[in-house]
């Protein structure tokens, strides 16, 4: 793949932190002098072969959910944010400018609507150059909604369409802009807004994945899945999810993966991968000895599952999480196929469709076991086919961002609501499934500089 990145990437990185920062500058720099002059420059704002920053996603959202454990050692070690964001602190950024979940998202938006707004009178002189704005186009609006909507599941309340019209969403920025003031629209307006970029997207990407860090059609139907999954309707995210997987890559079959590196699935090997992102860096990710898996997750492995050895290792503080599809000590935060099947399983079996869960759920799992363990599931109640894909999909999707953003919906129900609880030093923290602290605040410079109405938290 060739990246065009080069100074327009590095310039418009760098108007963009200047237009973010407290010491907003009087003179703001010249856009006109580092115009994109090619598809080649554009396209080089969505690689961002530089900062990667485009193929960047929160490590807050991991942080949050219930996947991790830390021992006293290692939470005493974190910085007073990590510290904070892991106990879902009322007080969290209080006296801190700046939070890399949120600006860096901003960033991506930033440069998706700088390319969007270049293509708008870029000149097409044969139909190879069309096609080509088209697919960044497409790619454009997907890196747009795919920012969005790791900020709303981190910085708004959850989605409720009963809700959402009267809860705060985004600032939605339309225009690449940095002097246009954007106030916070609702939570139903950022949700249509992320829909109607991913459902535009979808006419212009290509069918199939070329480069992992760039999204496709099966990207696009993906996301659109799991957002219908959070909406709540459950028939369009089927139907989305089976489109992904007429257009997807396979599962990859545990049985050729090495169980002993430290890396077992290096994301240029990986079949699954649909979207290749990865988390921010906090201490708190990666290989850190005093990072450990919750132990409810560990009891839920049978004999036979290829899981339980290739997804952990045993540290001097008890066992910790190595199955991380980016291929890096990072978290994975992207799409793959795995997650795919295992929404379509849930949304078939929460629209009494459970028997067609079962089979996909034998095809992944048929995938992830020791053939000598293997037995096709078999079950006709309705209500433990769901909780058993359920479960399958808590051990699956672990140290990604889908367990908070299942915890969120989740919660939407009392029947299915989770308290969340931590103990740190003897001491007892605990996130009640209707929290405010589930949307976490919005940094102070942007609340300063943009006006911004903050989130409440108790």
């Amino acid at each position: 793949m060739k990246l065009t990145i080069n100074k327009y990437v590095i310039a418009f990185s760098l108007l963009f932190s200047l237009g973010a920062c407290a010491e907003f500058l009087d003179e703001k720099p010249d856009i006109s002098l580092v115009v994109p002059t090619s598809l080649d420059d554009l396209q080089g704002l969505l690689d961002d072969s530089v900062l990667r920053r485009m193929n960047t996603g929160s490590g807050a959202i991991v942080i949050s959910a219930d996947d991790i454990i830390l021992s006293d050692v290692g939470f005493a070690a974190r910085t007073l944010m990590e510290r904070q964001v892991y106990t879902w602190d009322k007080d969290l950024l209080q006296g801190t400018p700046n939070f890399p979940d949120w600006s860096i998202s901003y960033q991506q938006i930033f440069n998706a609507n700088l390319v969007l707004n270049g293509l708008e009178n870029f000149e097409i002189n044969s139909a190879e150059e069309g096609l080509k704005k088209q697919r960044i186009k497409g790619r454009a609006l997907f890196y747009r909604a795919m920012a969005y909507h790791n900020l709303m599941e981190l910085f708004c309340l959850p989605y409720n369409p009963s809700t959402a019209p009267q809860n705060l969403g985004l600032p939605l920025r339309k225009s690449n802009n940095i002097n246009l003031q954007v106030t916070r629209s609702n939570l139903e307006e950022t949700f249509q807004f992320i829909l109607k970029d991913l459902n535009e997207s979808v006419e212009l990407l290509p069918d199939a994945i070329d480069v992992v860090t760039r999204p496709s059609k099966v990207s696009a139907f993906a996301l659109l899945t799991r957002l219908s999954m959070i909406e709540g309707d459950f028939e369009m995210a089927s139907e989305y999810a089976r489109t992904a997987i007429s257009l997807g890559n396979e599962l990859k079959d545990y049985n050729t993966v090495n169980a002993a590196p430290i890396i077992p699935f290096p994301f240029t090997s990986n079949q699954e991968l649909i979207f290749h992102q990865s988390a921010s860096f906090y201490g708190t990710i990666g290989f850190s000895p005093e990072t450990m898996v919750n132990p409810v997750i560990l009891e839920m492995y049978e004999e036979g599952d290829l899981r339980r050895n290739i997804f952990f290792r045993q540290t001097p503080s008890g066992i910790s999480f190595k199955g991380n599809y980016s291929g890096q000590i990072t978290w994975f935060t992207g799409l793959a196929m795995d997650e795919v099947y295992l929404n379509l399983a849930e949304s078939l079996a929460r629209t009494g469709r459970g028997q067609e869960a079962l089979d996909y759920m034998n095809i992944l799992l048929e995938k992830r076991f020791n053939p000598n363990f293997f037995n096709q599931i078999e079950n006709t109640d309705e209500e433990e086919i769901l909780q058993f894909v359920l479960n399958e999909r808590r051990k699956t999707l672990l140290f990604r961002p889908v367990r908070w953003m299942d915890l969120r919906r989740f919660n939407q129900s009392a029947a299915s609501a989770i308290v969340l609880s931590r103990q740190v030093g003897g001491e007892v923290f605990t996130l009640s499934p209707n929290s405010l602290n589930f949307a976490l605040p919005i940094p102070e410079n942007d609340i300063e500089l943009g006006g911004l109405i903050q989130n409440k938290r108790e």
